[in-house]
């Protein structure tokens, strides 16, 4: 991810970490962008994970994954 947009996601909405997901063209899909040619494990936008939903509905949606 651009680090100036990981630094204005840190800074404005204190994100303690920030994935970059695009949507396949089926729209099924989010696979994280990672350093090329890697790539993370794809997300599912319809199985109720937070990504799928934020995706899914174009809302904010927050995952707390640990203690703050």
């Amino acid at each position: 991810m651009p680090s100036a947009a990981r630094e204005l996601l840190t800074t404005h909405v204190r994100a303690s970490e920030v994935t970059l997901l695009l949507a396949d063209y089926g729209l099924d899909v989010l696979q994280p962008v990672t350093h090329l040619p890697h790539t993370g494990t794809q997300v599912p936008v319809r199985d109720g994970a937070p990504a799928g939903r934020a995706f899914a509905t174009q809302t904010p949606v927050l995952e707390v994954t640990g203690d703050p």
